[in-house]
């Protein structure tokens, strides 16, 4: 499906986009590989220690080796001409959350379309054609609210509804984690749902507040710094998850190869904790942070004027 959808991206932007000449430098090649093959490394480390019990100095090393170069990739970004992006825009309040508390928040989120499938076929014994038609009732709900996210935003503002929609964010893990074998298709349909909506709510107003008060002269750096940390936060999120069965399945005494309803349960808490730590950010911002982008503050300060 990404071949045709990338076809029709390149296209539209060869229409669309116009081809401004600057100067830019040249393209950070040390940077872009030290933040490539840290990250690389860093998930495949994770990853093995999730699909392994005993031989640990292997995935500890790989995990070691990638922080090393992540570093090294950090600190060559602060000090190089030309970096493949720069941490200006950690400066703003706004920008911050997405990075710290948003990243957590993405993470979590990211492990519900690889914990669900796996709980409904491993734990409840669901076919992969119904356990995937169950799935789709969480991308359903992410379509369903869409069209109302913009009036939430600019009624409660942005600090309101992260909290209140982290925290349902958190307590959706948590329904999930009391699914049971005589819970009902129906009853799954309906949680999923709601997650969807809670879900979708949570990345609109995250990737809208990132970039409320960057300036224009960093908006580049920023967008390039915030689309790196999403694309990581994706993988983590399942990568995070696999440990998660893993950890779980050692706790209960179990096998990670062949998890259970059980395994399932508490790796859902485990995504339900992580979600309410990701709350901290947002219970640092005023009421006022992400005002500016806003149709309300727009229509007071029209008013005023």
């Amino acid at each position: 499906m990404n071949i045709p959808l990338g076809i029709i991206a390149i296209i539209a932007s060869l229409y669309l986009l116009k081809n401004i000449k600057g100067n830019v430098g040249k393209f950070d090649i040390k940077g872009f590989l030290l933040t490539g093959i840290g990250f690389a490394l860093f998930m495949a480390g994770i990853e093995f220690l999730a699909s392994t019990s005993d031989k640990l100095i292997r995935p500890l090393g790989i995990i070691a080796i990638g922080l090393v170069l992540m570093v090294l990739a950090v600190k060559h970004v602060k000090t190089a001409k030309n970096p493949l992006f720069s941490f200006d825009a950690m400066q703003h309040k706004t920008f911050r959350l997405t990075v710290f508390g948003g990243s957590v928040m993405r993470v979590a989120l990211g492990s519900a379309p690889f914990l669900v499938p796996l709980m409904l076929q491993l734990g409840l014994s669901y076919s992969p054609v119904e356990a995937g038609s169950l799935l789709l009732w969480l991308f359903a709900g992410n379509l369903a609210i869409k069209p109302a996210t913009t009036w939430i935003m600019n009624t409660f503002g942005f600090k309101r509804v992260l909290v209140v929609n982290g925290v349902l964010i958190a307590l959706g893990f948590v329904a999930l984690a009391m699914i049971n074998h005589s819970t009902s298709s129906f009853t799954i349909a309906v949680i999923l749902f709601v997650n969807g909506i809670t879900r979708s709510m949570h990345l609109t107003l995250i990737n809208t507040i990132a970039f409320a008060d960057v300036p224009p002269n960093k908006m580049r750096d920023a967008n390039t710094l915030g689309a790196i940390l999403m694309q990581m936060n994706r993988g983590l999120g399942i990568t995070l998850s696999a440990l998660a069965i893993a950890a779980a399945a050692f706790i209960l005494g179990q096998s990670a190869n062949m998890p259970n309803l059980q395994t399932f349960t508490l790796s859902m808490m485990f995504m339900a904790a992580v979600a309410l730590v990701s709350i901290y950010d947002s219970l640092m911002l005023s009421k006022e942070d992400g005002d500016s982008v806003l149709n309300k503050r727009k229509a007071k300060k029209a008013r005023q004027t």
